[in-house]
């Protein structure tokens, strides 16, 4: 039998979760699980969903996901009810958002964040079994182009000079640069700080956990790039728990980013994943074998770094001189 202990304060609560509570200590006293058969026509989906992301034992930016993807289900489906949701809610969900102009990726993420609690109501008994479905939840996505800096582009932001505008722009280009330059995520260059970087012998390493993965990653900075990390990470640092970069959201500093681009006449977009789509580019523009690569990003599927590190014209052409065109 399923054991609940409520130990909230009932006045604390919201109205909403209020009932879904009660509704769950009701469930314990008559059955382990109750069919979606039966009604349960007191638990609201967004409840659902809402009480299930506060059980999650999940990293911070993973937890802003899927309060987003509960955000947009609680703007169209605020009161439906959990017993009342079928399959024929997956395809209207995704009309809502194309209406909004979602692109293909983000339909695609909210899709596999309801699904997972679609699934689970599936396996307690609260919705219809034809849920658990996975082609239900597939959306089609058109092939993303990973965008990265050109050699020359990279070299203009180098040389950059921020100094005439704002401290902040200096920041996001400096954080920017770093991650081309280690590869880092931008969960992960927010959470950087010195007690990460360590020397061993002649060399200065870089070992944290990623924040999307939980990967543990070492990354040796004077053989990457000539060490160019470390001289922006010696402008920065500070106390050996204080955090190297003082940035915003991603969605801010991308709008940094986007003005520093617009300033230079850069061609690519660039955003902050950019930098990481750069330094493994780059990586296979200079023969680093794909595997080497694999580990440097954390990436568990060798397929994902094949998605990363696309080549460059000026990369295939040598990879073809190379092997190919040798006389």
């Amino acid at each position: 039998m399923m054991r609940i202990i409520f130990e909230l304060d009932f006045e604390d609560v919201n109205p909403r979760l209020r009932r879904l509570l009660s509704y769950l200590e009701e469930m314990t006293r008559t059955s382990t699980t109750i069919p979606a058969e039966q009604g349960n026509s007191s638990v609201l989906l967004c409840d659902y969903i809402r009480c299930a992301i506060q059980k999650e034992n999940v990293a911070v930016s993973t937890r802003k996901n899927k309060e987003t993807t509960l955000r947009w289900i609680s703007r169209w489906y605020q009161d439906l009810q959990l017993c009342q949701v079928t399959v024929g809610f997956i395809p209207d969900f995704i009309r809502h958002m194309k209406e909004q102009h979602f692109q293909d990726g983000t339909i695609s993420k909210h899709l596999h964040q309801l699904r997972h609690y679609l699934y689970q109501a599936v396996k307690e008994g609260l919705v219809a079994p034809a849920l658990h479905d996975p082609n239900l939840y597939a959306y089609k996505v058109e092939k993303y182009h990973h965008s990265f800096l050109s050699p020359e582009e990279f070299t203009l932001l180098e040389e950059y000079d921020a100094k005439m505008f704002p401290a902040h722009w200096e920041t996001a280009r400096q954080a920017f640069l770093f991650s081309c330059y280690t590869g880092l995520r931008f969960s992960d260059i927010k959470q950087l700080t010195p007690s990460h970087i360590k020397k061993k012998g002649d060399i200065h390493w870089l070992a944290l956990k990623t924040q999307k993965t939980g990967i543990e990653i070492h990354l040796p900075l004077e053989l990457l790039f000539q060490g160019k990390s470390l001289s922006i990470y010696n402008k920065v640092k500070g106390k050996p728990n204080a955090k190297c970069f003082k940035l915003g959201t991603n969605t801010a500093t991308n709008k940094i980013l986007q003005r520093i681009q617009n300033h230079l006449g850069l061609s690519t977009h660039i955003s902050f994943h950019t930098a990481r789509h750069t330094f493994a580019t780059n990586l296979l523009y200079m023969d680093v074998r794909l595997e080497v690569i694999q580990k440097l990003l954390g990436h568990h599927n060798i397929k994902t770094t094949q998605i990363y590190a696309e080549m460059t014209d000026a990369a295939l052409v040598k990879a073809l001189q190379n092997n190919w065109l040798k006389p």
